[in-house]
């Protein structure tokens, strides 16, 4: 007599069996290698040949393999390029060079878009900037419907503001004075001047001279005063001042000028866009010129403030 448990037991064996077995032979018809034959008949199923590449996928990939190589050539040589180290030169020699190719700026008109922007704004004014050698600067800003803001005047070490919103003239010495505090205005607290002399007429800062060296095909000159130090970067082969950077004396970074978008006009390399940015105070301050004059003549007029009577004036000291 069959034991009902132990015919059941096969039959569920025999099913797990013909089960695993469908399974495998349906995993390999998605396979590239041949079905295994029977033990009879295995010598008589023939090895599959390998199929030869065809040729115009050959030439594809040669192709594309020499395009591979070529633009890897070209990123290398490019990187190469760029760490070119220029040819080396004397402090004289940058400076020379940068005056020759600038030219000197005797006196400017222009008109121009400034954007002051703070942590928590963005102000938009358009303004005109006047200078006449050696260091007198007139700057008038203005807002939409050519509502007069604020004129301010430098002029060595001294300054002039005027405000018609607050009716006040404030006049002083430039070394004295934190504009960003004493005006609780959100400006870049850096000494303008520097910015003007740099492109107007380049000449190196009286300061020390610490270090001459060259990064990534530029020159970098380091200037050491008593409280801080100036990082100026020259574009080789250009010989133009495109960035200078400000630091304390523990080389933290205080501030920053950037000069870009340059154009010639009468005989004299004009940046076009000028951003002063104030790490520590969190502004920055950028400059966009339209249309300018160079070296066309600037009368007395256009250089002084005028201040109506009844101005409440407030003297610091100056003019």
């Amino acid at each position: 007599m069959i034991n009902p448990h132990t015919a059941a037991a096969a039959q569920h064996s025999r099913i797990i069996t013909a089960l695993g077995s469908g399974l495998r032979a349906l995993g390999d018809t998605g396979r590239s290698h041949p079905p295994k034959a029977c033990k009879t008949c295995r010598n008589k199923v023939p090895a599959p040949k390998p199929q030869p590449l065809n040729p115009i996928f050959k030439v594809k990939a040669i192709k594309f393999g020499l395009l591979l190589f070529l633009i890897s050539a070209l990123f290398q040589s490019c990187a190469v390029f760029r760490r070119a180290e220029p040819p080396a030169k004397s402090e004289k020699q940058i400076w020379d060079e940068v005056r020759k190719e600038c030219g000197v700026i005797h006196d400017f008109w222009g008109k121009c878009n400034i954007t002051l922007e703070t942590g928590y704004s963005v102000i938009p004014v358009t303004a005109e900037v006047v200078f006449r050698e050696p260091d007198w600067l007139v700057v008038r800003t203005s807002g939409p419907m050519n509502i007069k803001l604020v004129e301010f005047a430098l002029k060595g070490d001294k300054f002039q503001i005027y405000s018609p919103f607050t009716n006040e003239y404030v006049s002083g010495h430039l070394d004295s004075v934190d504009f960003s505090t004493a005006f609780k205005a959100p400006v870049p607290n850096i000494d303008i001047r520097t910015v003007w002399i740099r492109f107007f007429n380049p000449l190196p800062p009286d300061y020390k001279i610490t270090n001459l060296g060259s990064y990534g095909g530029d020159y970098v000159l380091m200037y050491e005063s008593e409280k801080v130090k100036h990082e100026i970067w020259v574009k080789s082969g250009k010989m133009r001042i495109e960035r200078e950077n400000i630091f304390n004396k523990d080389n933290e970074l205080l501030g920053y000028y950037t000069f870009s978008n340059f154009k010639k006009r009468s005989g004299n390399i004009f940046p076009r866009k000028i951003e002063i940015g104030d790490i520590d105070g969190g502004s920055m301050l950028t400059l966009e010129f339209g249309i300018h004059k160079i070296n066309e003549g600037v009368n007395e007029s256009q250089l002084n403030l005028i201040v109506p009577p009844g101005t409440n004036r407030i003297y610091l000291g100056g003019f």
